[in-house]
């Protein structure tokens, strides 16, 4: 499955089962789909989950001189013209969410950047962000628009003023990137409102909805999957052409998201069980030529599944904890919540067995 260059591989794919950690081609892939599938989408722009990374590559001390690594990325974007901009960022092996509030109403109400960080960290992680994120806009804004000035809400006398977002905690290790993608499609979709003013923490997503939000993208993208193969060979896996000529797909995915509570479903307790279909579709992001390739380094600052510029390693066997060095509580965790994972599904066939019995 392709989407402008993101590829979502049988490899990538197995990051969408219970008690596995997303990566960057899942993140970058299902935020596209959200952005797609939006019944009314706010005004956002998504960066990729590599803009970060990038930003502070070469060892720069600050935003305004990371511009040059990513000049080129927003070249035919107007960023100021959206009134949200989302930055996935990953610290650690984890994703959290920079929400840039670009639009303020007077010069005295600048740019706000909102985090969204569902397992809270250290007051540093976020006047990190901070700093590179405000010296960032401020180049931008200095470079595209020549004409001087300043422009309403983008601070660039005040600066990026830094809030944190209240949102419920995740309970586990893994779900840091579900709880990612929720948060964004609310905002993506009007339903979230960073600042605390609508309907605060219970706006946001918690680990009860992050359960069947991950059941949400293995259906998503086992659709999709049958989809390109029963589509003709003009759209070879090239999703946002399937959905252009596809309503009724386009329609059935945003169900996934709009269904009654009643009806929505948890995820599958093992990646074999729904990553099979995909094995005759993948193209791997060396072209198929051998196996895929799995985290960029320095591993702090993401998950990739694909090579990349910033130089990749080979991916081990293990399972994803071992192979992020991630804490031994995060291991019990993740077994743990993948048991009873397993449990609540199987107790629901049984429930639907004697039902139709």
């Amino acid at each position: 499955l392709t989407w402008d260059g993101v590829q979502l591989t049988e490899q990538d794919a197995q990051c969408l089962a219970a008690g596995q950690m997303l990566n960057d081609n899942a993140m970058n892939f299902f935020l596209k789909l959200l952005q797609r599938i939006a019944p009314r989408p706010a005004s956002c722009y998504v960066f990729s989950s590599h803009f970060f990374t990038r930003l502070k590559a070469s060892g720069v001390e600050d935003g305004d001189s990371g511009w040059a690594n990513v000049r080129r990325w927003t070249k035919k974007t107007d960023l100021f013209s959206h009134e949200y901009l989302i930055v996935p960022i990953n610290t650690n092996v984890h994703w959290w969410m920079a929400v840039v509030k670009s639009k303020g109403d007077t010069e005295k109400s600048p740019s706000t950047l909102f985090w969204l960080d569902s397992c809270n960290g250290p007051g540093k992680r976020y006047q990190d962000a901070l700093r590179y994120l405000c010296g960032y806009l401020r180049r931008e804004w200095s470079e595209r628009c020549k004409s001087g000035g300043t422009v309403q809400g983008v601070g660039m006398n005040y600066g990026l003023m830094g809030m944190n977002e209240a949102v419920p905690q995740q309970e586990n290790g893994v779900d840091c990137g579900i709880f990612f993608l929720e948060n964004a499609r609310r905002l993506l979709w009007g339903s979230g409102v960073p600042g605390g003013f609508s309907g605060g923490a219970k706006q946001w997503c918690d680990q009860g909805t992050a359960f069947w939000c991950r059941g949400n993208v293995q259906r998503a993208a086992e659709l999709l999957r049958r989809a390109c193969e029963s589509s003709s060979p003009s759209c070879c896996g090239n999703v946002p052409k399937l959905l252009d000529t596809s309503p009724l797909l386009l329609k059935e995915l945003r169900s996934l998201w709009t269904r009654p509570l009643s009806e929505k479903q948890g995820p599958s307790p093992s990646p074999s069980l729904w990553i099979s279909p995909f094995q005759n579709l993948a193209v791997g992001g060396n072209g198929g030529l051998g196996p895929s390739f799995g985290p960029r380094f320095p591993i702090g600052f993401g998950l990739g599944g694909e090579a990349s510029f910033w130089g990749t390693v080979p991916q081990s066997n293990q399972p994803h904890w071992q192979r992020q060095g991630l804490p031994q509580q995060h291991q019990h965790a993740a077994e743990q919540q993948q048991q009873q994972q397993y449990q609540h599904q199987q107790q629901q066939q049984q429930h639907q067995q004697q039902q139709q019995r």
